[in-house]
């Protein structure tokens, strides 16, 4: 295939040189042919004038020297001819050895033919193949330019997902945390306020017996605070991240009477349990005793602002 693509191939370059050196050595056969004719001419000539000398020739010394001269004539004649038979069996061979040389070139011709055409298919099936390993490298690339682009978005969104997971657990934790204070404020709240009415209850207890003595209706002046609204609790964050809800500043409860109420004590019971922290807030008014007829007032709004302050804290 080499041999095709930078010259003709060897057995051309054969035939081409033994096709030139046939025809050398016909050039030396071709002298031969024409000292053949020129001979054949003088044959010819002397043939003629043997003819007519024999026809003129007379006596027997003629007819002698005539005789040895046809004689050698014809034997020389002989030889030519043969020679000539030679030369043309040897052309004949020569000629057919030319034409089998020829159709071995026409078919050598056509072979090279067809491997021609089937070296430029090879070179088309070739470019062809070239073609589409780069059109699929091309293709790979960017499927891998696709996925690492896949693969960082997804390491992304499983950096999201997971802080995400993180901060739902945290506030978790923060909400739990907030409401178990909420609770233990609440809880403290209300024994507070049982400690007060439990003190408010033994104050009017004692009031009853010395009334019960024999001492008669007294007025006390009780500072009792009408509202509850001046319990502040200050509760202050500190801190951000894993901090966050974990420290908060409570103010100590107080309880700043807003006005002195002068109230008739009534003759209360000590209630069986403390229910909620609204029915304590509230103060729901005891029965007073038909005995000593006094009445217990205590203002609903310091009811609601409680309440208020309790969705405040709540939230």
């Amino acid at each position: 295939m080499s041999s095709l693509v930078h010259g003709p191939p060897e057995w051309q370059n054969t035939i081409k040189e033994r096709l030139m050196a046939k025809q050398v050595e016909n050039e030396l056969y071709k002298d031969i042919v024409d000292q053949y004719r020129r001979l054949a001419k003088t044959a010819r000539e002397l043939k003629v004038r043997n003819r007519a000398l024999a026809k003129s020739g007379g006596g027997p010394s003629s007819a002698e020297g005539s005789s040895a001269l046809l004689s050698h004539l014809d034997a020389q004649l002989t030889s030519l001819r043969s020679e000539l038979s030679t030369l043309y069996r040897t052309q004949a061979a020569s000629q057919n050895k030319q034409l089998s040389m020829a159709d071995a070139l026409r078919d050598r011709d056509e072979e090279v033919k067809g491997l021609r055409d089937e070296l430029r298919e090879l070179r088309d099936q070739r470019d062809n193949a070239y073609r589409k390993d780069r059109d699929w490298e091309e293709r790979w690339r960017v499927r891998n330019k696709d996925m690492e682009t896949l693969n960082d978005e997804l390491l992304s969104l499983n950096l999201e997902l997971s802080s995400l997971a993180q901060q739902n657990k945290l506030l978790k934790v923060d909400n739990a945390n907030l409401l178990q204070r909420w609770i233990d404020k609440m809880n403290l709240t209300a024994e507070e306020m049982n400690i007060e009415f439990e003190k408010e209850q033994n104050q009017n207890k004692a009031i009853k017996e010395d009334d019960d003595d024999g001492e008669g209706e007294v007025p006390i002046s009780i500072s009792v605070s009408s509202s509850m609204d001046n319990l502040k609790e200050d509760n202050t964050l500190i801190g951000n991240g894993k901090d966050k809800g974990k420290t908060k500043s409570k103010s100590p409860t107080k309880v700043n009477p807003s006005s002195s109420q002068t109230l008739k004590t009534p003759a209360l019971h000590k209630p069986k349990s403390t229910t909620s922290i609204r029915t304590k807030l509230a103060g729901s008014t005891p029965t007073p005793s038909t005995s000593t007829g006094r009445t217990r007032n205590i203002s609903s709004a310091s009811a609601i602002d409680i309440k208020e302050k309790e969705k405040k804290d709540f939230q």
